[in-house]
């Protein structure tokens, strides 16, 4: 009974909106720009701004040192590339009238027809400006989190095409069929309130695609993440950013968009505490990033329900999501997935089991759709095979377009390049950090055992590791052994008011050749290191003696007799990249 008057009242309300019912049925009474509503949106469309700068300090403390301003730098180029691709053609080719529902028309491009007026199809209440920023948000933090996954491994050059044709090929088109008005999951009754499916189910399934073909890293960090202050701020960024997220979803100041922030935070709070007691249950003790980890899993669980569901079922719903994405990484871990930062268990699980819920748990009070619980199998149905339509879209696009753009420019870093470092070779603000003082990055790759073992069990000759060719070159990287300090008017070694320490000599030299992800063989790096004990000299103190032929008294006990200060050679620094 509750699912046809569900479908009812799905068939008879108008199309304009993608998941707003309360814009749904006041549309016919709405006339011009409501300045609460327009208020509303530009402020959530500054609060998901500000995610993908707090994506970058979450990332950044998670990975080792050596990488952090590489992934930071493949986070922020996204605001500017996806910006330009947003602008030129991508917004409409969402938003433009539908062509045979899987793609939008040119009729937007470059902002045409785009301006302070609103928009009687997607915006009524506010400009299509507006709109466009607030959707132009979206786009940006996408394609960005599929870096966690992939982090310590990518070519700059290469992650960057990637990042425009994943634009282009997966979130534009699955942005139309879901919130495109003609698209074809649009027209199924799919529904998706602030992008489960559309920024959640395609980035995390891309990234474990994306895993699966660049492989693992070489060396896999098990000291976990550099800075967990970093990870915190980049939580709090991301959790103050999410109620914009959510609840700008609403497009307008109204009921759904206070419930779009209730649910928010009951879910990601919820999710957090779960996270927190399976760590007690398995490790007996809480983790700081564990417990971050849980929050944002939570958040990304019910984005695409937090508008049509209760407080209570976004409670439920953040138990759901921690134990699933908490068991999720279990199982990466167990089946050997690299994913760096979990973005697969944290945002491909959430996000499709978020979609999933959402027929669950939908009421038809709050807004106007009806879940299971309702008796509307119609809407579990069709939402569970959206979710399957989205994930094998993403997982079949992005495999296609890492095998062809690495036929073209290598995807992957040389391996001498990844156990140095991505930021002293791949980037130019290597010097932002001082790498003198833990010169360990190049000195532990000649030191310790010649056989490294792999995570995956496999030993290789560090001294005869595989170097690949790309556009990256290593020149030979030499440390120079620190020179003595010498003090002027030193005496002889042979002066017998002279001792010196033994002086100790060790070097290690590594020679290394890398094979790239194709099989191609590249130069050769040879990184010596040479750490040399000082000698230490000093006059032994003299007896003093006393001349009678003097009248001088000899010095009181205890006391120094006055010597001119002798000056001092700054020692060198001891170690010259």
């Amino acid at each position: 009974m509750a699912s046809s008057s569900s479908s009812a009242s799905t068939s008879e309300s108008p199309r304009f909106y993608y998941y707003s019912s309360s814009l749904l049925s006041s549309s016919s009474s709405s006339v011009g720009i409501t300045p609460g509503d327009t208020a509303i949106v530009l402020l959530s469309a500054a609060l998901v701004c500000l995610m993908t700068p707090g994506l970058a300090f979450f990332y950044g403390g998670l990975v080792r040192r050596k990488n952090v301003l590489n992934i930071m730098l493949q986070n922020f180029i996204s605001m500017g590339l996806v910006t330009t691709i947003w602008y030129l053609g991508g917004f409409s080719l969402a938003f433009g009238e539908d062509q045979g529902g899987v793609i939008g028309s040119l009729e937007y491009f470059g902002l045409r027809k785009v301006g302070m007026k609103p928009s009687p199809v997607y915006a009524p209440t506010i400009p299509f400006l507006a709109f466009f920023v607030f959707q132009e948000m979206f786009a940006i933090i996408t394609p960005a989190l599929i870096t966690g996954a992939i982090a310590e491994r990518v070519n700059f050059s290469a992650w960057t095409i990637f990042l425009a044709l994943w634009s282009l090929l997966v979130y534009i088109p699955v942005c139309h069929w879901v919130w495109g008005h003609g698209g074809f999951l649009y027209d199924l009754g799919v529904k998706d309130f602030a992008g489960g499916l559309v920024v959640h189910c395609t980035a995390g399934m891309s990234a474990v695609a994306g895993v699966l073909v660049i492989g693992r890293r070489r060396l896999v960090d098990e000291s976990g993440p550099h800075n967990v202050a970093y990870v915190a701020l980049g939580t709090g960024l991301l959790w103050f950013g999410w109620f914009g997220f959510n609840g700008g979803s609403a497009r307008a100041a109204n009921a759904d968009a206070a419930m779009a922030y209730v649910t928010t935070d009951v879910s990601g709070s919820a999710a957090m505490m779960v996270w927190v007691v399976l760590d007690l249950i398995k490790n007996k003790k809480p983790s700081m990033v564990g417990m971050l980890t849980g929050g944002v899993a939570g958040l990304a669980t019910v984005t695409p329900c937090a508008g049509y569901i209760r407080p209570w079922a976004a409670f439920l719903i953040g138990l759901f999501a921690s134990t699933m994405s908490y068991g999720a990484v279990l199982i990466k871990k167990r089946v050997g997935w690299d994913d760096a930062l979990d973005v697969w268990a944290c945002h491909g699980v959430a996000g499709t089991l978020g979609a999933i819920l959402l027929g669950v748990f939908a009421q038809e009070s709050v807004a106007g759709v009806s879940g299971l619980i309702e008796g509307n199998f119609r809407q579990f149905g069709i939402q569970v095979a959206a979710a399957a339509i989205v994930g094998t879209w993403s997982i079949l696009v992005t495999v296609v377009l890492l095998l062809a753009i690495n036929l073209g420019i290598r995807i992957r870093v040389p391996e001498d390049v990844e156990l140095v470092g991505l930021d002293m070779i791949t980037t130019a603000d290597h010097g932002a950090y001082d790498y003198d003082r833990e010169a360990g990055s190049l000195a532990e790759m000649g030191s310790g055992e010649d056989i490294i073992k792999d995570p995956s069990g496999e030993e290789f000759d560090n001294t005869h590791t595989p170097l690949g060719t790309g556009d990256v070159q290593l020149e030979d990287i030499v440390v120079e052994p620190p020179q003595p300090s010498h003090i002027e008017e030193a005496a002889t070694p042979h002066d017998e008011n002279l001792y010196t320490t033994p002086t100790a000599t060790t070097t290690t030299t590594t020679t290394t050749t890398d094979t790239s992800m194709s099989g191609s063989t590249g130069t050769t790096c040879t990184c010596t290191s040479t750490s040399t004990k000082r000698k230490i000299r000093s006059r032994k103190p003299k007896q003093h003696q006393h001349n009678p032929h003097n009248d001088e008294k000899p010095p009181e006990e205890g006391h120094q007799p006055h010597r001119p200060k002798k000056k001092r050679r700054k020692p060198s620094s001891g170690h010259e990249l």
